[in-house]
């Protein structure tokens, strides 16, 4: 059995209007974040996330243009 245990995350955003958006784990709202132009913002997450292929990462982007995010994940692969 395997899981990822999320550590930190950030998003870009290359573009030169503010981006919107939430992080989700598994469907449901972990973290919401606002992007602006031409920066780097760390998304805060209160504690590790675990995520598998079953329970998965994904960020929705709520306003904005979302081909000028880029999302970027640091973590750690756990084998039980």
């Amino acid at each position: 059995n395997e899981v990822r245990k999320i550590i930190g995350l950030n998003v870009v955003n290359a573009g030169g209007a503010p981006i919107v958006g939430s992080l989700t784990l598994g469907g449901m709202v972990v973290a919401n974040f606002a992007a602006d132009p031409a920066s780097t913002t760390v998304i805060d997450i209160s504690s590790s996330l675990v995520a598998s292929k079953n329970l998965y990462l994904a960020v929705t982007v709520a306003s904005g243009t979302a081909s000028d995010l880029t999302t970027n994940v640091c973590s750690i692969l756990v084998v039980q």
